[in-house]
């Protein structure tokens, strides 16, 4: 998968609607990027395992680590993540950018405007379905 900044991953996803208007899917997806801290969590998770599999005295700060559902320092309330934004259309066509907070809602504006214009060919009306 390709990441692209945030212009480009606009120009090309209205090139793959508009390539792909005949016939197929195509998956959007948004979602909260916290790559960092859930890698943070699982390896204190995986240390304090292998403590306990190998009988070892686990130290403070291995014990007090937070699991992957607890919050952390800085939780969901009061930090702001990115967001990652990916498109798909079987096997050949995916791509993915990573949308700072500070320009949430500029990209928004401009993929609701990539919506719009290739509306036509995202909607069909049932008349041109079954024919």
């Amino acid at each position: 998968m390709t990441l692209l900044d945030n212009e480009e991953f606009l120009t090309r996803l209205e090139a793959g609607i508009r390539a792909n208007k005949d016939s197929g899917t195509m998956f959007v997806t948004m979602k909260r990027y916290s790559w960092d801290e859930r890698r943070k969590a699982k390896k204190a998770a995986k240390a304090a395992r292998a403590a306990d599999k190998s009988g070892s005295d686990v130290t403070m700060a291995e014990a007090d680590a937070p699991t992957a559902d607890e919050p952390t320092e800085g939780s969901a309330s009061t930090q702001e993540y990115p967001c990652l934004m990916r498109a798909e259309y079987g096997r050949k066509f995916k791509i993915s950018t990573l949308i700072h907070p500070d320009d949430t809602d500029k990209f928004l504006e401009r993929y609701a405007g990539v919506v719009k214009r290739c509306a036509d060919v995202l909607f069909q009306t049932t008349a041109e379905g079954a024919e």
